[in-house]
This record gives structure tokens, sequence and C-alpha cells, in this order.
């Protein structure tokens, strides 16, 4: 459950999202 909060905020921050494909990548 926990990961899907991390999902939905991560889709509700687009600049977060951004962020953390850069970490991925």
């Amino acid at each position: 459950e926990r990961v899907r909060e991390m999902c939905d905020k991560l889709l509700a921050n687009p600049v977060i999202e951004d962020y953390h494909v850069e970490v991925v990548e």
C-alpha cells in the first residue's frame, strides 16, 4: 500500500516524477 501511495504522489507531482525518472536512470 505504501508503494501505491508513493506512486499516487508522484503522479500528482510531475516535477517529482521527472526527478524520480532521472534518479532511476
